[in-house]
């Protein structure tokens, strides 16, 4: 799948979807503020209503 990516973009953009198991709504949903990049971790609100947040 990853071979299919054209962009480093893609390429991360599938890593990311692939190891956290979010969805692009999620994704697509992010703010730099919501990430910590020294504690390389970030704050998600899941479109589930079973896991508001992640």
């Amino acid at each position: 799948m990853c071979e299919a990516c054209h962009t480093e973009m893609e390429k991360a953009m599938f890593e990311f979807m692939f190891s956290t198991g979010c969805r692009i709504g999620e994704i697509v949903s992010l703010e730099k503020d919501d990430i910590n990049w020294s504690n390389r971790n970030c704050k998600m609100i899941s479109c589930s209503p079973i896991h508001p947040f992640l």
